[in-house]
């Protein structure tokens, strides 16, 4: 989701940095590992939920999507994954990821510009349900 024209993860809010990767940290043995692995350790773990979460399907990430409500925006993208990735039913959970390209829903194309020139990422205006997108390139 994008609020104020920063992007943030869907689910835990993690504020994803401009410009650079992103790297898992563990919430230290606390509400992310409930029964498992305790203490600090490195993300993503096997006996943890810790780790950069990434969906396989759009079907998945759409219906997420729509769980955001105004004043934040619904950002539907593709990242790269690397470091340790775990492969899950629906996704993967990994230690470092970077923003490939995103569709923000709701915007105008002035503030998608100002997103595509903060993070320097492709981006495009879109809707949810809408299955091809034109990405305009980073300027």
């Amino acid at each position: 989701k994008v609020e104020h024209g920063r992007l943030y993860s869907t689910v835990f809010g993690t504020l994803w940095p401009e410009r650079h990767r992103l790297e898992a940290r563990c919430g230290l043995g606390g509400r992310s590992s409930p029964g498992g692995l305790r203490g600090v350790h490195e993300a993503p773990s096997a006996g943890c939920q810790c780790g950069i979460y990434a969906l396989k399907g759009p079907e998945d990430a759409e219906y997420l999507a729509r769980q955001i409500t105004a004043p934040d925006v619904p950002a539907i993208g593709r990242v790269s994954l690397w470091g340790r990735v775990i492969e899950t039913e629906r996704g993967y959970r990994a230690q470092y990821a970077y923003v490939y390209d995103v569709m923000l829903v709701g915007v105008t194309g002035e503030e998608a510009q100002a997103f595509r020139n903060r993070y320097a990422i492709d981006a495009c205006v879109g809707s949810l349900g809408e299955r091809s997108s034109v990405l305009l390139p980073a300027a």
